[in-house]
């Protein structure tokens, strides 16, 4: 068996939350004195800086690993403490470094032959059509604090007010000339076309707006590495390498300046000092007595760019000739234990400067400082005894940050009081920081304004205030009372993965990073739910109830499900165990195509669900931790493939035995696919920079042959196989698609930007390709003629398709297109307690009982977007579902009439902190005729309880004999009004009479439609009359 990681290394688990009683969640890890890369030993973690410190220095990630797990290990890992932002990096990171942990230099990653694939002189037409979003999507009843994408920092023409430029970390520079009311892509297609198309900060020369530097790779993030800094000379149309950080490990640059009063100086905060140039970018230096500190920011003196301040990762420096040599300057003691700040200045006050700290034990809010001789001195005017400015709290009553990720400040250029600051959400100063209150929060607690979480970069030009974060661009006009998302026109979703309906054509789902999950349905996009967003499946005719069905799912191996009445249901956790344990940041997730009802997910172990993940049955598995990809064979469900780093397993019996599968290289297992008509011909991609990168075996892994020739040197992230083709495969990579010829790869890039591709899934009956990129959005390709119903009337009838699939169908009775009558079938009788106003059709499952009334009342906490509730019966049938909610520290109450039974009301947390007590007082109740039977607000991820409805029949009188004329079936006492009708008796009055052979006379000889045809022979005769004569007077028996 391959093991997880060479014996030199041994990195920590995955960290593993508990949940207590209270709520709290903590993360457990090994020990921290533990093996590493090269013999090194991790440092006991003895605050945030040990793991930040390591990252920033570009040390073994394994190390990094280890420390970050070491320090969360028992601690309570608190709303924007900085883990999740984190524990993303780590995600992108380790498939690239696996196994040595080892970080490559910042140029060696994109030391590739593709730049850009420009269409060739006889294409007009480019491959690829980019989808969006370009703009955040119409929320759903379940979605709270969506967005579009990350955005660094934005910058404003020094000479036009109305031009914006804005810097995506992983989706090029977007370019706005109305002030935001739309964006475009800097000269459409040219930042595309660089090696890498992440940026974080963007100088434009005052006077010439022609001349820019862009500063390539996300420094607050990670999500791109550093490629240098670029140079424009017309505007963004051409871009050449000013400074290459070649050799270099982890070279980003946080902040760049073009002096106001000499175009040819340009200064940058670079991760391995202060540089500068004096001659427009042809050449760099470090600026003296910089060298190895990390910067993150840097300003001009108003009115005297001679002298030029600048913030390291624990300190402030000074220079005094423009950045050529810097002096650092002594900081109030309050400011000793910082591990990174912001500096603004403001032309109001130009000797003024102000200083934000977060604090390197927690990355909390650790002080302001000002100082009014022009940085020479300064003096502390807020510290951490105030509240907490960079945490997740409107009122600053948390102690958790992530200043080491999002940290921004911007003072107001002509009332030099007005100052702003960020990390999670805007806090505001009139006071020059004396004071301060919240002006914005990520979900809009306690009536602010609703900005989006994270924010990293903040402009003000003029009374415009500009914000840059992770959902976009917004602006306030009145000094942050109220803001505006302006990020119309910008494709910069980073997209872990995409889920394609084949049962409705362009419907696609994506999970995105931070922005929740979201889906493209008749060409609109829906955000359906918050937080990372991962894998997705919608199918529009589901098996659940007819309509759509949406599975989504969070961060650490939560799922959950929303019917096609917006009913939304938790089926999987993230903190108990089993099925509901913590998986990994993307836990894998697979649907049965041919059944919406059959689930797999992969924890430690593989798991199943046959009941729209109601319940789940382990399947079983090595025993390895969190699994990172499962495979299921669908012409032989017993053959199963799963992998863990670079180790990767196989059944055939269904679970019942794992065997470890050899022969792979020791690389990174980023996907698996199985061939559609062989069971044991399976293909794997793998993360690496060198070597092979595709592999396929013939027999179940027993063997392996590399088909990597054509790919370029970086990882592969995904496959994709068109079924019904003969090994037509798509390769996502971090540079874009590759297509499978048959003996090598062919660039499949036309018209594609030069971007991280994250996931590839076809839809088949339209033959076409659809790519979920990290940081330019959701792309589509055709691959081939498209497929469909070409009847006209049929209700299916694609008028685009070219060949027919057979799929041609009918409106049910409902309605429904290609339906089974379900969806408007229930009990239609309106005195039983399951009586369904919706039903059309009675099917026959009315329950004569009285209606027994349920009233579920929830009072929400902090946060009432967490909070979701289902009430399911015996067989996990959904009955009632509430939340998540929209405000604070309200009540709520949904009620439902229930039969007798027992039945199942289960609250869930998506964040695991409960609603009591924490974060406010929430709590539920659930009460039965007006009993209380479940209460409760204080638990972690869900918690749940059974309450029982004793039967309480309906008394409904009339005739119980199904042979009766008058046959009730809803009756539930015979009321001896049964009457029986025979043969003759015309009148229907039970008895055999003259007036009955009266009607038999009349019809004497009908030989067509005759009543009195009483023995069917098809003539009313003599036969008829003496069966009369011979009933006549008698009762029907």
């Amino acid at each position: 068996m391959a093991p997880f990681l060479p014996s030199a290394l041994q990195p920590t688990n995955s960290a593993k939350r508990q949940i207590s009683r209270l709520g709290t969640w903590t993360t457990l890890a090994v020990a921290c004195a533990m093996m590493l890369p090269n013999g090194t030993q991790a440092q006991e973690a003895v605050s945030q800086a040990s793991y930040i410190t390591l990252k920033e220095q570009g040390e073994n990630f394994y190390e990094i690993k280890a420390a970050f797990e070491a320090y969360w290990e028992g601690r309570e890992i608190q709303k924007g403490a900085g883990y999740k932002p984190f524990m993303r990096w780590m995600h992108q990171m380790e498939p690239r470094v696996y196994p040595s942990g080892k970080m490559p230099t910042s140029t060696e990653p994109w030391n590739v032959p593709r730049m850009y694939s420009q269409p060739s002189p006889n294409q007009v037409e480019d491959v690829w059509e980019s989808l969006g979003p370009v703009s955040r999507p119409t929320a759903g009843p379940h979605a709270y604090a969506g967005g579009v994408g990350r955005i660094n920092k934005v910058r404003v023409d020094p000479s036009n007010a109305s031009t914006y430029f804005a810097c995506a970390p992983g989706g090029g520079i977007w370019k706005s000339t109305n002030a935001g009311s739309n964006w475009d892509l800097l000269f459409p297609d040219e930042t595309d076309e660089v090696p890498i198309i992440g940026f974080t900060d963007i100088a434009i020369d005052p006077n010439n707006p022609n001349v820019m530097f862009a500063a390539a790779g996300d420094d607050d993030g990670g999500d791109t590495y550093g490629l240098g800094i670029l140079k424009t000379t017309d505007g963004g149309d051409n871009w050449s390498i000013s400074y290459d950080p070649v050799g270099e490990s982890n070279f980003t640059v946080g902040r760049m300046l073009i002096s106001p009063n000499n175009s040819n100086l340009i200064v940058a905060a670079a991760r391995n000092g202060m540089l500068y140039s004096n001659n427009g970018g042809l050449s760099w230096s470090l600026g003296s007595g910089t060298s190895g500190t990390r910067f993150r920011d840097v300003e001009f003196h108003p009115t005297n760019p001679d002298i030029v301040y600048a913030s390291s990762t624990t300190g402030f420096f000074r220079s005094v000739n423009g950045g050529q040599s810097w002096t650092s300057v002594g900081l109030p003691a309050s400011a000793a234990n910082m591990n990174r700040n912001c500096i603004a200045v403001t032309a109001g006050a130009p000797n003024r400067v102000y200083m934000l700290a977060s604090d390197s034990d927690g990355s909390s809010f650790l002080g302001f400082y000002v100082s009014q001789d022009a940085g020479v001195t300064w003096t502390t005017t807020s510290d951490a005894s105030t509240p907490n400015m960079l945490g997740y709290s409107p009122t600053g009553d948390d102690n958790s940050g992530q200043g080491w990720y999002d940290l921004c400040i911007e003072a107001h250029p002509t009332q030099p009081d007005v100052v702003m600051v960020a990390g999670v959400n805007i806090w505001k100063s009139t006071d020059g920081g004396n004071s301060w209150a919240c002006s914005s929060h990520w979900v809009g607690a306690d009536g602010l304004a609703e900005v989006h979480a994270d924010i990293h970069g903040l402009t003000f030009e003029g009374n415009t205030f500009i914000v840059a974060c992770d959902g976009g661009v917004y602006t306030s006009s009145d000094q942050g009372v109220s803001y505006s998302d302006i990020t119309n026109g910008m494709s910069i979703s980073q997209m872990y993965q995409i889920g394609v309906g084949q049962d409705q054509a362009g419907q696609v789902g994506a999970g995105l990073q931070d922005n929740g999950t979201i889906l493209l349905d008749n060409g609109a996009w829906e955000d359906m739910r918050g937080a990372d967003g991962f894998e997705v499946y919608v199918s529009q005719n589901s098996d659940y109830d007819g309509g759509r069905l949406f599975y989504g799912s969070y961060q650490l191996g939560s799922f959950y499900r929303i019917d096609s009445n917006n009913n939304f249901s938790d089926i999987a956790g993230g903190g108990g165990t089993g099925a509901n344990a913590e998986g990994n940041w993307e836990t894998p997730f697979i649907k049965d195509p041919n059944n919406d009802a059959v689930l797999y997910l992969g924890k430690d172990g593989m798991f199943k669900s046959t009941d729209f993940g109601n319940s789940w049955s382990s399947l079983g598995g090595p025993g390895a931790g969190n699994l990172n990809n499962i495979a299921v064979a669908w012409n032989n469900t017993d053959r199963m493939y799963i992998s863990k780093g670079g180790s990767m397993w196989t059944t055939s019996d269904g679970g019942g035995n794992w065997t470890s599968i050899s022969g792979l290289p020791d690389a990174y297992i980023t996907d698996i696919q199985i061939d559609p008509a062989t069971a044991e011909r399976v293909f794997v991609s793998v993360s690496s920079y060198l070597g092979e990168k595709v592999f396929v075996s013939t027999d179940a892994g027993g063997s392996w042959t590399a088909m990597s020739n054509g790919l370029p040197s970086v990882p592969v992230h995904c496959l994709a196989y068109n079924i019904g083709t003969t090994d037509e495969i798509y390769a996502g990579t971090d540079i874009g698609v590759y297509a499978w010829n048959g003996i090598g790869w062919e660039d499949f890039n036309i018209g594609l930007p030069n971007v991280e591709v994250f996931d590839l899934e076809i839809q088949e009956t339209q033959n076409t390709l659809y790519a979920g990129t990290y940081g330019r959005g959701l792309w589509k390709a055709s691959i081939g003629p498209e497929e469909g119903c070409t009847d006209p009337a049929s209700c299916n009838y694609n008028p685009t398709a070219i060949i027919d699939n057979g799929s041609c169908t009918e409106f049910d009775f409902c309605g429904v297109c290609g339906g089974d009558d379900s969806s408007c079938s229930g009990c239609t009788f309106e005195d039983a307690c399951n009586y369904d106003d919706q039903a059309t059709i009675d099917d026959g499952t009315c329950v004569l009982e009285n209606p027994q009334s349920v009233v579920v009342t929830i009072t929400t906490d902090n946060y009432p977007g967490e909070t979701t509730w289902t009430i399911t019966d015996a067989d996990g049938n959904l009955m009632l579902s509430g939340g998540p909610y929209s405000n604070s520290g309200t009540g709520y109450s949904q009620q439902t009439n229930l039969c007798s039974g027992c039945y199942t009301f289960t609250i869930n947390d998506s964040y695991g902190d409960g609603i009591c007590c924490g974060f406010g007082n929430g709590s539920f109740n659930v009460t039965a005729g007006g009993t209380s039977v479940l209460s409760g607000g204080a638990f972690a991820f869900s918690t749940s309880g059974t309450f029982c409805l004793d039967p309480d029949p309906l008394v409904i009188p009339g005739c119980t004999d199904p042979d009766a004329d008058n046959y009730n079936p809803n009756a539930t006492t015979d009321d001896g009004s049964c009457t029986v009708a025979c043969a003759g008796d015309f009148n229907g009055n039970g008895i055999i009479e003259v007036s009955d052979v009266l009607v038999t006379l009349g019809e004497f000889g009908c030989i067509s439609l005759c009543v009195a045809d009483i023995d069917g022979d098809g003539i009313v005769g003599v036969t008829d009359i003496l069966y009369l004569l011979g009933q006549f007077g008698d009762p029907c028996q």
